[in-house]
């Protein structure tokens, strides 16, 4: 079994609240058997944003988890040749940080819910699925090119824990927010979840 979520000598407290397990299976599809099998701590997912339109967070977890085709070094058919890769998460943390990546200019709005966001079923075979995230954190990337030149400015909404109260921070300017202007936000960045 793995380390319960909580603070030990052995383990920082950093750990105890942002790292979760994802197992990697590589599979020869030619001798029907695994190839290998890892387990790797992770403490934030990297989705993919990819096109236009809208996309839902639940849309991007399931093309992060895809099964994908990759070379490898069989040690089965003892050559190199296409074996499928499955990826899975076993155990997720307390504070699940999700990292939106675009390419190209990309401009596809992501949506996200507020509250019981979960795993989606298919997704999570060997974890809890009923466990639930709440919304605390969205980091927002900002467009500002201007003639010639392009570059990015980030500002962060946040919700209080004490009065559950939403703030936009501005470098230093602190602004009252809602979640309205939270899940309407261009470009977030960096999607911060807790656990119910």
């Amino acid at each position: 079994t793995w380390p319960q979520q909580q603070h030990t000598p052995t383990t920082s407290i950093i750990a105890s609240i942002f790292h979760g397990i994802k197992e990697s299976v590589i599979f020869c599809l030619e001798k029907k058997r695994i190839a290998s099998i890892a387990n790797e701590c992770f403490d934030n997912l990297s989705l993919d944003v990819m096109g236009d339109g809208e996309r839902s967070l639940e849309e991007l977890m399931k093309n992060h988890l895809r099964p994908q085709m990759v070379n490898w070094d069989c040690q089965h058919c003892r050559s190199p040749h296409q074996c499928a890769h499955y990826t899975s998460i076993l155990r997720l943390p307390q504070v699940l940080p999700l990292h939106l990546t675009r390419q190209g200019g990309c401009q596809a709005r992501v949506t996200f819910p507020a509250v019981n966001f979960s795993l989606p079923t298919a997704l999570a075979r060997k974890v809890d699925h009923s466990r639930r995230y709440e919304l605390v954190s969205v980091c927002v990337q900002q467009q500002q090119g201007m003639e010639g030149s392009s570059g990015s400015h980030y500002t962060a909404f946040c919700r209080s824990k004490e009065s559950g109260r939403w703030w936009l921070w501005d470098d230093i300017h602190l602004h009252p927010a809602n979640i309205n202007n939270v899940l309407t936000a261009q470009h977030p960045h960096l999607i911060f979840y807790e656990a119910i």
